[in-house]
């Protein structure tokens, strides 16, 4: 519990600082979808690698949980008919129900189910990649 209390204020400073940067200009919107199209690319990866190990077992269920949580905060993210304040904001609302979602009174299970429902979405977000590049070349 403590580890991610630690985690998740990094996470919001982290972003609070990028908010605060983006306000100042310094960033562009292209640049940042740029950032963040690499980024997705990284998780997709890491996930699908963690899908072809043979045996859950070995899978080491945090770190599955926290490119889960990644994935979802890019595509929350990457909504271009939102503002970037918006999606800030949204994405910070969801960092914080999140926390409260997978409290570990939940049975693994019902964890576990609900993740690999979220890995289900993979498709949509590879469209969505290919969405974006195409509007990167522009």
């Amino acid at each position: 519990m403590q580890k991610l209390t630690h985690w998740l204020t990094l996470k919001l400073t982290h972003w609070l600082r990028l908010k605060h940067w983006l306000r100042l200009k310094h960033l562009s919107m292209l640049r940042l979808r740029r950032w963040l199209t690499l980024k997705l690319k990284h998780w997709l990866m890491r996930i699908q690698m963690l899908m072809c190990l043979p045996k859950l077992k070995h899978l080491s269920m945090l770190r599955l949980r926290h490119s889960l949580m990644q994935i979802q905060t890019l595509r929350c993210l990457l909504k271009p008919t939102h503002s970037l304040r918006l999606r800030l904001r949204h994405w910070l609302m969801l960092k914080l129900r999140r926390w409260y979602l997978l409290k570990p009174t939940h049975s693994l299970r019902l964890r576990l189910r609900h993740w690999l429902m979220q890995i289900q979405t993979l498709r949509y977000l590879l469209r969505l990649m290919h969405w974006l590049m195409l509007r990167l070349r522009r």
